[in-house]
C-alpha cells in the first residue's frame, strides 16, 4: 500500500463505526476474486508485522489489519447462508489483533463484545490460514489456480511459522487439500503424492478428544486413491506385490513358495549386512501369516523369535517399528491360541511401542495403526473398556483412509473397521453403527476380487453382524441375508479352512434355528465331511492340532442333534433309525478326532499281511514314522502324502474298499455285541441318549427333555469344585457339609434326567419306578459314551431318590470316549494270562516342584499298594522312586503287557495334553504318551490323581492320562475322576487284582473294578461317593 492509502485508512479508523471500509461497495466488486486476492496479498505483505508477539506496537500493520478487516466483515452479508464462516472468523481474529494495538479503531458492536470478553490474541499463523481458507473458497469452484497457490504459500507460511505445540493439525490437512486440488487442475502427480502425505500426516496428528470428521477423511481417501504408492526398494516391492496375488487368489503353496524364498534370503545375507534385518522382519511376518493359515505352531513361535531379536538388535528405527508391530500380532495370534493373557498384554506393549516412533508420512504407518487396532479389539472383547474399541475404530477410519485402494491389506483394513463398529454397536446398542458395519462388510465382500481370504472373512463377519441385528430389529430379511452369507463363505472354493468352517456351523446352527433340517443337515456335511480333515491334516503336529480343534464350537454334538430333531418328524421307521445313526456317525466324525487319527494308524491288519504282505509292511511302515511325530514340516508333509498314496493302493485290493475309513452303520451297530452302550449327546440345539442294543440291533432314542448343555456345564463345576474341596485335607470343616450336599444334589440330579431315563429304557427299571431284581453274577454290562461337559461326571453313582440305590447298584458300568475307541479295543485277542508280564511303578516320594512352583506331599501307601498288585499272579517287576524316571519307565512299558502305576498325577483342564505323571525327576505328558506303540500292552491301573478327567477345554476330544494309555495300546484302563485318596488305593488295589487272577483274565477288568468298589462302598470310612466313584473302567 501507499502512503496516500495508508492515510485514507488512518482517518477511516479514527472514526470507526463511521467509517466502515467497503460497505458503500456493491457485492460484484466485493465479492471479485480480483479484489479477494488483493486482500489476501495485503495481508500476506504484512505477514511479518501482524501481532504485538511479532513487532512493537508501533510496527504492527494497523492499517493492513483494518483494512482486511472491513473486507472480511463486508463480504459476510454479500454471502447467502453459512457461506461467509471462513470470512467471519477472518474478520474478527484481524480485528483481535488490531484490538490489542488499538482497541478504539475495532467498530461496534465488535468492539463492545470485546471490552466484555477480552479476546485471546490472535496468532500470525491463524491469521494467514483464515484469510486462505477465504480465497480457496472462492478460487477452487471457480478452477482459479493463482488464486490457490496464493492460499497454498499462505497456509505453507502459516505452519512454518507456529510453534509445532500449536499447531493445528487442521492447518496441515488444509494445505495437502489446496494441493489436491491444485492436482486435479494441473494434472500434476506430485502434488497429490505431496497432498496425500500432509493429510495422512494430518489426521494421524489429531488428538484423542478431536478425532478427524467423516468429511476430512473422505477427502484423504479420495486423496489417496489418486496419489501412487509408495515403493521404498526393489525387494519391498516384489514381495509386496506378490503377498498381493496371494491375498487375491489365495494358495498354501503361494505362500509356502514366498516363504522359501525369503527364508533363502536370509540365508544368503552375511550377518552385518543391513538387509538382514529387512529380510528377518519379512520372514517373521510371512510365518505368522502362515500360522494364521495352517495353524502349525513351529511357524508362529518362529516368528516370535525372528521379530524380537529385530526389535532388540536392529539400528534401523524404522525396522524396529515394523518389527514391532507384527511382533504384537505374533503375540495376539498367540494370545488367540492358547488363552494366556500375557500374551495380550505383550502384543499390546509391543503395539504400543511401534507406533511411538512411527512418522504418519511412513508408507508402513497404516499398518501399523491396523495392527494397533487389532490389539485393542481383542481388549475390548477381554476386558470390555469401551474407550479401546473407540480408539480402535478412530486408528482403522485413519488407516482406510490413508491406503490406496488398491494396496493388497486395505480389505482387511475394512473388515476390522467394520468388526470394531460392530463390536461398539453390540455394547451399545446404536443400531446406526451397525448399519455402517453392515454395509462396510457387504462392500468389501462384493469389491475385492479373487479367490483370496478377504471376501470370504468379510462374509462370515457380515453374516455374524446381521444375525446380531436381526435378534436387535426382528427383521427376518436379515437372518436370511446372514444364512445366505454363511452358505456361500463355506461353499467357497478356497483355502482358508478356518473361515469356511466357522461359517458352516454358523450356516448350520441358524438354517436349524429357523426350521430348515435339511439344510443345517447340508451344511454338517460340508464342515464334518471336507473341510475339519483338512483342518486337522496330519501335516500339523498334536499340539498344532489341538489348537486348532480347540478353537471349533461343538461341530460334531450339533450335527448330531440336528440328525435327532430330523428323525423324530419322519413316520418311515426305517427312515428314523437310519436318522439316528447318522447321528452316530456325526459324533464318531467330529468327536475325539485326534484319537481316531491315532488309532488308525495302530490298527491291526492281519487280513492285509495275508493278502499283501509287502503293501502290508509299507504301511506299518509309514504308520510308526507318522505316529512319532517326528521331523520337519516338509518331511511329515512328505509322509502324508506317502500314507495317503499307500491308503489309496490298498482300497485298490478286492475287499479292502473301506480300509482307513471310519466306522459305518453295520459297524456302528456291533458295538453293543457285549452288551447296551449309551451315547449321550449334549448339544446347544437339545440334549439325547441314544441307545445301542444287543436285542434289536438299532438305535433307540430317549429325548433328555429339559436338559442344555449350558445347565449341565455349570452342575460339572459345582460338582467338581465340591469334590476337590473335600478331597483337601486343608478345606474349613465348616462348610464340608455344603459340599456334601452339592455332591449329593448333583448325582440325584443326574438320576432324574439322565440315568434313570436310560436305564428305564433299558428295562432295568419299570415304568413304574421299580428296579429289576439281578444277582452280583447276573449283573448286566453298561458302556458309558457321555459327550461334552458330562463326561466329567460319574453317571455309575447316580443316585435314585426313591429307593436310595445307585447305577453301580444295577450294571457294571464301562466308559468309551468313543464308539471307534470300543472296536478298536475289541479287535486284538488277549493273550493267556500265563504268558503276560506286570510293571509296578511307585513313587512315593515327593516329586520336585512343578513348573507353576505346585509341591505334592509324600505318597506312604505306595508301597502297601504296589505289595496289593502281587495278588495278580504273574511275573512282575518294580520301578520305585528314584528307579522310576521317566525314561525308564516307558522302557519297562514296552516289556511288560500290564502295568500299575502309582504317584501323582497333574491335572491341566485348559490343555489336556499337558496333563502328566510325576515321575522321578520328570514328568510324563500325555502329548508324550499319544506318540507311543505298545503292541502287548493289555491292562493299566492309574491310580494318581486327574488320569481319567478331560480337560474343560477340547472336552469332545476327550484328552486324558488314560485316553493316552489307550492309544499306546492298552485295551483295558483303570483311571480316575478326581483325587484319589492315598490310603483308599491298597484295598481297592488288592480287590482288582484278586478278581483278575481269580478270572484268569484282564477282560474281567470291569467286573474286578465293579466289585472292588462295591467293598469299599461298605467301609464307612470310603462309602462317600466322592471316595469309590472317582476310579473308573475305560475298555471293552
Amino acid at each position: 500500500m501507499n502512503e496516500q492509502t495508508r492515510q485514507l485508512i488512518r482517518t477511516a479508523m479514527a472514526a470507526p463505526d463511521r467509517n466502515i471500509l467497503f460497505l458503500g461497495d456493491g457485492p460484484e466488486s466485493v465479492l471479485s476474486l480480483e479484489t479477494l486476492g488483493h486482500m489476501a496479498a495485503i495481508v500476506e505483505g504484512a505477514r511479518d508485522r501482524l501481532t504485538l508477539a511479532q513487532v512493537g506496537a508501533a510496527e504492527v500493520d494497523l492499517e493492513a489489519l483494518y483494512l482486511a478487516a472491513c473486507y472480511h466483515a463486508v463480504r459476510v452479508s454479500h454471502l447467502p447462508g453459512n457461506g461467509g464462516h471462513w470470512d467471519h472468523r477472518a474478520s474478527v481474529l484481524l480485528f483481535s489483533a488490531l484490538h490489542a494495538v488499538r482497541p478504539e479503531a475495532v467498530p461496534e458492536p465488535m468492539r463492545g463484545a470485546f471490552a466484555a470478553r477480552p479476546p485471546t490474541p490472535a496468532t500470525p499463523g491463524e491469521i494467514l490460514h483464515s484469510v486462505a481458507l477465504v480465497l480457496v473458497g472462492a478460487c477452487a469452484p471457480a478452477r482459479h489456480q493463482d488464486g490457490l497457490w496464493q492460499a497454498a504459500a499462505m497456509i505453507e507460511h502459516a505452519r512454518k511459522t507456529t510453534p509445532p505445540e500449536e499447531l493445528d493439525p487442521v492447518m496441515t490437512f488444509n494445505l495437502g487439500s489446496v494441493l489436491a486440488t491444485l492436482s486435479d487442475l494441473t494434472g500434476t502427480e506430485r502434488l497429490i503424492v505431496a497432498a496425500s502425505g500432509l493429510m495422512r500426516e494430518a489426521v494421524a496428528a489429531m488428538p484423542d478428544h478431536r478425532p478427524p470428521p467423516a468429511a476430512m477423511l473422505t477427502a484423504l481417501a479420495s486423496a489417496q486413491a489418486k496419489a501412487a504408492a509408495p515403493g521404498p526398494s526393489d525387494r519391498a516391492e516384489t514381495l509386496d506385490a506378490r503377498l498381493g496375488r496371494y491375498t487375491r487368489t489365495g494358495g498354501q503353496e503361494q505362500l509356502d513358495t514366498i516363504v522359501a524364498e525369503v527364508r533363502g534370503a536370509l540365508a544368503a545375507t552375511a550377518d552385518d549386512d543391513p538387509e538382514r534385518h529387512a529380510h528377518r522382519t519379512s520372514l517373521g511376518n510371512l510365518l505368522r501369516m502362515r500360522f494364521e493359515n495352517t495353524g502349525d505352531l513351529s511357524d508362529l513361535e518362529e516368528s516370535v523369535q525372528l521379530l524380537r531379536d529385530v526389535v532388540e538388535t536392529a539400528d534401523d528405527a524404522t525396522m524396529r517399528h515394523l518389527a514391532g508391530s507384527w511382533l504384537g500380532l505374533s503375540f495376539l495370534d498367540r494370545f488367540i491360541t492358547l488363552k494366556d493373557r500375557v500374551d495380550l498384554e505383550r502384543a499390546t506393549a509391543a503395539v504400543r511401542q511401534s507406533m511411538a516412533g512411527s512418522a504418519p508420512l511412513s508408507p508402513h504407518h497404516s499398518r501399523l495403526l491396523t495392527n494397533l487396532a487389532a490389539v485393542l479389539i481383542h481388549r475390548f472383547t477381554a476386558y470390555g473398556e469401551l474407550s479401546e474399541i473407540t480408539e480402535a475404530i478412530r486408528h482403522l477410519e485413519h488407516a482406510v483412509a490413508a491406503t490406496p485402494p488398491d494396496q493388497h491389506d486395505r480389505p482387511v483394513m475394512r473388515i476390522k473397521l467394520a468388526v470394531a463398529r460392530g463390536a461398539r454397536a453390540r455394547e451399545s446398542g446404536w443400531m446406526a453403527e451397525l448399519d455402517r458395519a453392515v454395509a462396510e462388510l457387504r462392500a468389501v465382500a462384493e469389491e475385492t476380487e479373487g479367490t483370496g481370504p478377504h471376501p470370504q472373512l468379510a462374509r462370515l463377519e457380515l453374516g455374524r453382524l446381521l444375525t446380531e441385528r436381526s435378534a436387535m430389529s426382528g427383521a427376518p430379511s436379515d437372518l436370511e441375508s446372514a444364512v445366505a452369507a454363511f452358505r456361500t463363505t463355506a461353499m467357497a472354493p478356497t483355502e482358508d479352512i478356518r473361515t469356511r468352517l466357522a461359517a458352516a456351523f454358523h450356516w448350520a446352527v441358524r438354517s436349524a434355528a429357523s426350521g430348515d433340517p435339511q439344510q443345517a443337515r447340508t451344511a454338517f456335511t460340508v464342515a464334518l465331511d471336507d473341510l475339519l480333515p483338512k483342518l486337522t491334516g496330519r501335516t500339523l503336529p498334536r499340539r498344532s492340532r489341538e489348537m486348532r480343534l480347540r478353537e471349533l464350537p461343538s461341530l460334531a454334538c450339533n450335527a448330531a442333534a440336528v440328525e435327532i430333531e430330523d428323525s423324530e418328524g419322519l413316520s418311515d421307521e426305517r427312515l428314523e433309525v437310519q436318522r439316528l445313526e447318522d447321528a452316530l456317525l456325526r459324533l464318531e466324525q467330529g468327536r475325539g478326532v485326534l484319537m481316531a487319527q491315532a488309532l488308525r494308524l495302530r490298527e491291526r491288519h492281519t487280513e492285509l499281511t495275508e493278502a499283501a504282505p509287502e503293501l502290508a509292511a509299507r504301511f506299518d511302515r509309514v504308520c510308526a514314522e507318522v505316529a512319532e511325530e517326528r521331523g520337519s514340516r516338509e518331511r511329515r508333509g512328505a509322509l502324508t502324502v506317502e500314507f495317503d498314496r499307500i491308503v489309496a493302493e490298498i482300497r485298490g485290493i478286492d475287499g479292502f474298499e473301506r480300509f482307513q475309513m471310519p466306522p459305518d452303520r453295520a459297524r456302528l451297530r456291533t458295538t453293543a455285541a457285549h452288551g447296551p452302550v449309551v451315547v449321550l449327546n449334549v448339544a446347544e440345539l437339545r440334549c439325547d441318549a441314544l441307545l445301542l442294543r444287543p436285542d434289536t440291533g438299532g438305535v433307540e432314542l430317549v429325548a433328555l427333555k429339559g436338559l442344555t448343555r449350558k445347565e449341565i456345564a455349570e452342575r460339572a463345576d459345582d460338582f467338581l469344585a465340591a469334590v476337590r474341596a473335600l478331597s483337601s485335607p486343608s478345606s474349613e470343616p465348616a462348610g464340608r457339609g455344603g459340599h456334601r450336599l452339592m455332591v449329593e444334589t448333583t448325582l440325584t440330579w443326574l438320576w432324574e434326567h439322565i440315568a434313570g431315563p436310560v436305564l428305564t429304557a433299558l428295562g432295568i427299571y419299570d415304568e413304574k419306578g421299580s428296579p429289576k431284581e439281578v444277582t452280583p453274577e447276573e449283573m448286566p454290562r453298561l458302556w458309558w459314551c457321555p459327550t461334552g461337559p458330562l463326561s466329567l461326571l460319574p453317571l455309575h453313582a447316580a443316585l435314585c431318590p426313591a429307593d436310595g440305590l445307585r447305577v453301580h447298584d444295577h450294571v457294571v458300568s464301562s466308559y468309551t470316549p468313543t464308539l471307534m475307541a470300543l472296536l478298536h479295543a475289541r479287535e486284538r485277542t488277549e493273550p493267556p494270562l500265563a504268558d503276560t508280564r506286570l510293571i509296578g511303578v511307585g513313587v512315593g516320594e515327593p516329586p520336585s516342584p512343578t513348573r507353576d512352583g505346585r509341591t505334592y506331599p509324600r505318597l506312604p501307601a505306595v508301597e502297601a499298594e504296589l505289595a496289593a498288585v502281587s495278588a495278580l499272579p504273574v511275573p512282575q517287576s518294580r520301578l520305585l522312586d528314584a528307579e522310576a524316571t521317566p525314561e525308564d519307565v516307558l522302557a519297562a512299558l514296552r516289556g511288560h503287557h500290564h502295568a500299575h502305576l502309582a504317584c501323582h498325577g497333574e491335572y491341566d483342564p485348559d490343555d489336556p495334553s499337558n496333563s502328566r505323571l510325576l515321575l522321578h525327576g520328570g514328568e510324563l505328558t500325555v502329548r508324550e504318551l499319544a506318540t507311543r506303540r505298545l503292541p502287548d500292552a493289555e491292562f493299566a491301573c492309574l491310580s494318581a490323581c486327574h488320569t481319567a478327567a478331560p480337560g474343560t477345554a477340547l472336552v469332545d476330544e476327550v484328552i486324558t492320562v488314560a485316553s493316552a494309555f489307550q492309544l499306546c495300546g492298552y485295551r483295558h484302563v483303570l483311571g480316575s475322576l478326581w483325587t484319589v485318596a492315598d490310603a483308599m488305593m491298597p484295598r481297592l488295589a488288592e480287590q482288582v487284582y484278586r478278581e483278575l487272577g481269580a478270572a484268569g483274565s484282564t477282560a474281567r477288568s470291569a467286573y474286578a473294578l465293579h466289585r472292588a468298589t462295591h467293598s469299599l462302598r461298605a467301609q464307612p470310612e470310603y462309602a462317600a461317593p466322592w471316595f469309590w466313584a472317582s476310579m473308573i473302567h475305560i475298555g471293552p
